[in-house]
């Protein structure tokens, strides 16, 4: 594990310094031939029809390439500014160690394409199609994805303020740095989050059929509010801020071996068919308020904070666990509450709160447990 971190940081290190102009090894304008061929786009589109097209050390600049179509082609160490490639269709292209700055690909197709240790700036594929592509160690500053279809494979990349909003795609995002990025209101069978690190991304009101996030750290919210999910599932991560899923409609919640930190894990107004925390540590704080919940299950978890305050819960079951700071259970109404070995301390508020069964053995209150208000008893 510590090899892998150490790996990815130096990845993203490399992606900022490659980021910069100093990436391209003195790149030439395009001349002779080449020059003639991307003033006439579809005489570049006979040639590449032809043979295979292959440039290094290059730039492409101020280029009318709308209807480009590349059947098979390689790019290495070029620059591309200020390009319209509208309409463009590349299949099974190869551009690596190049820079892309105001680039309009909107509208293309991309099937098999491989884009690797690559910059982009103000570089839009809105509304193309993804098959089988993959970005691998690449950069994005303020370029957008809206409206796009297929899969797309990002790997060992940064974005930042990067909009993949509105899209109907298979995504998955691996080893990658995440800030600012909008994936609001997309579509998709399979969302993959492997080993990243984000900072304030917000995937509201969409629909994901599964989600699966695994070694996780979130620097600053990340959001999954008015959206319908069949499965969310989230291991061994790490939230300091609060990971929200409020009024939304899920199937399933799973959260395991993970830490939610400050606002935490926040389902207000959401309606769950089962929501299971497991092997979650200490300083979590689960918040399922406002909620209509069938099932929750909450085990061998140390928690700062329990939030259920205005909840329809129909069975509840805490197991072998701690909240050592808070709990507001207000005007929940429980049909059944199953409590196993609950350690309590801090304030807890039980006010109007209704259960109609309950089963609770093994409660231990700690040195500076009370109850808001001090003249209320626990229910249990």
């Amino acid at each position: 594990m510590l090899f892998k971190t150490i790996f990815i940081f130096f990845s993203q290190l490399l992606i900022v310094i490659g980021g910069t102009s100093c990436m391209l090894n003195n790149p030439q304008n395009l001349s002779g031939e080449m020059h003639e061929l991307f003033n006439d786009v579809r005489a570049l589109n006979k040639y590449a029809q032809k043979q295979q097209l292959k440039i290094k050390k290059a730039i492409i600049e101020k280029y009318e390439l709308n209807g480009l179509i590349l059947p098979k082609a390689e790019f290495d160490n070029t620059l591309w500014k200020n390009i319209k490639a509208k309409d463009s269709v590349l299949n099974d292209v190869i551009i690596s160690d190049s820079r892309f700055e105001n680039v309009d690909f909107s509208t293309g197709v991309f099937k098999s394409c491989i884009f690797k240790n690559s910059h982009f700036i103000d570089t839009i594929f809105d509304d193309s199609n993804f098959e089988e592509t993959d970005f691998v160690n690449c950069t994005f500053h303020g370029s957008s994805f809206t409206s796009i279809t297929g899969d797309v494979v990002l790997d060992y990349s940064t974005l930042e303020r990067v909009s993949f909003s509105k899209s109907e795609i298979e995504l998955s995002i691996n080893s990658c740095n995440i800030k600012y990025c909008k994936f609001y209101s997309i579509k998709t069978i399979r969302l993959i989050i492997n080993d990243c690190i984000f900072n304030k991304v917000d995937f509201s009101s969409s629909t994901i059929e599964n989600i699966n996030i695994d070694n996780l750290k979130a620097e600053k919210g990340i959001f999954f509010d008015n959206s319908t999910i069949h499965e969310f599932n989230i291991n061994n991560s790490l939230s300091f801020d609060k990971i929200t899923l409020n009024r939304s409609k899920v199937q399933q919640i799973l959260a395991k071996n993970s830490k939610f930190q400050g606002i935490g894990f926040v389902l207000n107004g959401t309606d769950a068919n089962s929501i299971v925390f497991k092997n979650c540590s200490e300083y979590t704080t689960i918040a399922p308020a406002e909620a209509t919940i069938k099932k929750i299950l909450i085990q061998n978890t140390k928690m700062r904070s329990l939030f259920t305050f205005d909840s329809v819960i129909d069975y509840f079951s805490i197991i072998d666990c701690a909240i050592n700071y808070k709990s507001y259970w207000g005007t929940a109404r429980i049909k059944r509450l199953d409590i196993k070995n609950l350690y309590l301390d801090g304030e807890h508020d039980f006010t109007d709160l209704e259960i109609g069964e309950i089963s609770a053995t093994g409660i231990k209150k700690g040195n500076t447990y009370k109850t808001i208000p001090s003249n209320m008893k626990s229910p249990f």
